[in-house]
């Protein structure tokens, strides 16, 4: 039985084979950008030679197989993904603009850390000005404090839609509190009105929505 890894890079594609003795193999095919899967069963069928077999058996031999790739991660630092706008709850529409400082002082010296003329933050993913926020908000507890306006969301959000199409063709939705985003997220994607918005403007993009798990609070103390 085998262990396959797979690594799908900006530029190569490497594969990995380990079998129950600890012995292993590998394989490096160029990346495909246009469909990634291409360039994995490339790497897997020059993994399988490796091995002396065809890849019907290499995968039949498989006990477990994980990937990873840097494709999202290199499309964020090289601007190139897609468009991006932003649903948010009522009061946090800017808090992705003002971001944590960690990011930019990441690695640096402590000098390096208090000049904070030196230093700058990222330019902000999302397209300027395209952010619509919403009136909702739950407690700490998951409990419901506001209840979602959905004709308010779904008449901003289509506004906004309307306004950046030619510059926004994705649309995270952020709230504050991460339980409170799928019943959030379900009535506003499911509004008729907002669907049709998107599909007007992006036939090709689904319903053009994505939801965005906010990061963890920080420990007390």
């Amino acid at each position: 039985m085998y262990y396959v890894g797979v690594d799908i890079g900006g530029t190569f594609t490497d594969c990995v084979l380990v079998d129950r003795q600890g012995n292993h193999r590998s394989a490096k095919v160029l990346s495909t950008k246009d469909d990634p899967v291409a360039g994995v069963l490339a790497g897997l069928s020059r993994l399988a030679e490796t091995a002396g077999v065809d890849l019907p058996t290499l995968l039949e031999r498989t006990e477990r197989l994980g990937h990873g790739t840097t494709i999202g991660t290199n499309a964020v630092l090289e601007r190139r993904g897609a468009r991006v706008g932003l649903v948010a709850t009522a009061g946090h529409g800017d808090a992705l603009a003002m971001m944590r400082g960690a990011g930019r002082v990441a690695g640096l010296s402590i000098e390096g850390v208090f000049s904070v003329h030196g230093s700058r933050l990222p330019a902000p993913l999302i397209v300027p000005g395209a952010v619509v926020e919403v009136q909702e908000r739950i407690d700490a507890s998951g409990k419901v404090v506001v209840e979602l306006d959905t004709d308010a969301a779904v008449e901003r959000i289509t506004r906004m839609i309307e306004e950046y199409a030619m510059r926004a063709s994705l649309w995270p939705i952020s709230t504050a509190i991460e339980s409170s985003a799928p019943a959030m997220t379900a009535a506003v994607t499911g509004s008729t009105l907002v669907r049709t918005a998107l599909t007007a403007h992006h036939p090709s993009s689904g319903s053009g929505f994505r939801r965005r798990r906010p990061a963890p609070p920080r420990p007390s103390g």
